[in-house]
């Protein structure tokens, strides 16, 4: 019963979602599609999965040729030193130009430094730099990394 003493809505939707006869014994019903319909859902699936897999595809084509940067820590040498270690994945034979950074107390750049790598026999690497500071620096991280001409 529902809450003004008629059916519920679970109870009115109940009968048309279940087959009757006794080969489907109270089981759920799969919904057809109308008649003559049929083609029209298997040509819209296949499309929908076709634009799925080249979504993937350009996805994967956009980012695998890129370089990728993560700041890992920062270590607090000293009031005028800082030093940022952080990983880079790229292409073996690919050359970036990486920006390394630290900031005071006042989130001001108090630091900065741009650090070139060169072909790597591995995708992943991780590095650490030192970075000379202005002012006493509370922080440190890698901005950017950008691909460079090698010659």
């Amino acid at each position: 019963m529902g809450p003004t003493g008629g059916p519920s809505l679970a109870d009115a939707i109940r009968p048309s979602l279940l087959a009757t006869g006794p080969d489907y014994a109270g089981r759920v019903r799969i919904p057809r599609p109308a008649p003559g319909r049929g083609k029209i859902w298997v040509l819209a699936t296949v499309l929908l999965l076709g634009a799925t897999a080249v979504a993937i595809w350009w996805g994967l084509a956009a980012t695998l040729t890129k370089p990728n940067w993560t700041t890992i820590t920062w270590d607090i040498r000293s009031d005028r030193e800082i030093e940022v270690t952080y990983q880079v994945s790229k292409p073996a034979e690919m050359t970036v130009q990486c920006v390394v950074e630290a900031s005071g107390a006042d989130h001001a750049l108090v630091g900065s430094r741009e650090v070139t790598i060169g072909p790597q026999p591995d995708r992943e690497r991780t590095y650490r730099t030192v970075l000379r500071t202005t002012a006493p620096a509370i922080a440190g991280k890698l901005r950017n990394c950008r691909e460079i001409d090698a010659g």
